[in-house]
């Protein structure tokens, strides 16, 4: 049980010693927007770029789908009759 305590006070003690914390109002530091907005702007302009480009190369790659009008053996009517 001491070694615990010895432990959680030690670790406290090393992590207060090295901590300094300054309170800041932050005036005249650009937010978060001001200072992301090219990268943000890049970000959302090769998105929608990469969602066009995949979208089309999805459709154009598919295989065509193949109907076939006649009814296979295994093919029951909707009335149960062939």
């Amino acid at each position: 049980m001491f070694a615990v305590a010895w432990v959680f006070l030690w670790g406290y003690v090393s992590i207060t010693r090295y901590s300094d914390v300054y309170i800041d109002d932050g005036v005249g530091e650009p937010g978060f927007f001001s200072r992301n907005k090219d990268t943000i702007v890049v970000g959302t302009v090769t998105a929608i770029i990469g969602a066009i480009v995949g979208s089309v190369l999805t459709k154009a790659l598919e295989p065509p789908k193949l109907i076939d009008k006649r009814l296979s053996p295994t093919t029951k009517s909707i009335d149960g009759r062939r």
